[in-house]
């Protein structure tokens, strides 16, 4: 991990780990970003900032959601008309 801070880099590694593992300190996330004006072919890694939107929504919701919905679809109590 050319990233970590063994390396230079400015991610933080988790002291528990073994050294050989690089495990950093707080989550991260491997990303793929594509979109229209990013030069191409890029470095295998590079710095970026990227802003994301999104609404949080627990499991537990989902799974109810999804569950009342399968019921509804089944009774037909979900149809119009």
């Amino acid at each position: 991990m050319l990233l970590a801070k063994n390396h230079g880099g400015p991610i933080p590694l988790n002291p528990t780990a073994p050294a050989k593992e690089l495990r950093p300190a707080a989550a991260w996330y491997r990303v793929r970003i594509e979109g229209e004006g990013l030069p191409a072919p890029m470095a295998a890694e590079q710095g970026v900032a990227v802003h994301l939107d999104g609404t949080r929504q627990s499991l537990a919701r989902r799974w109810i959601d999804s569950a009342l919905l399968i019921l509804l679809q089944q009774t037909g109590l979900g149809k119009e008309g």
